[in-house]
């Protein structure tokens, strides 16, 4: 087995996570448009801006909505991340 750079394996695992998130991102979107309706393209993109911990919960909790104003009210709840 060939050797393989801790900076290439460490590319590999992020490449990994980055591929898992962006798994997790579609899942919850499709889980949203079935739950809800077709969600639009603004509040795809502050879906996709949340952290894992936060998209997590949004998983569990879409299941209480039945509208878009729920989704939009979970996300207007969410602190605000300082960058």
């Amino acid at each position: 087995m060939p050797l393989i750079s801790p900076t290439i394996e460490l590319a590999r695992e992020e490449a990994e996570l980055i591929g898992e998130l962006k798994g997790e991102q579609k899942l919850v979107i499709q889980l949203l448009n079935h739950r809800i309706g077709e969600i639009e393209p603004p509040l795809i993109e502050q879906i996709r801006k949340l952290p894992v911990e936060q998209l997590e919960q949004l998983a569990i909790k879409l299941l209480d909505f039945s509208t878009v104003d729920d989704l939009q009210q979970w996300l207007e709840s969410r602190p605000k991340s300082v960058g």
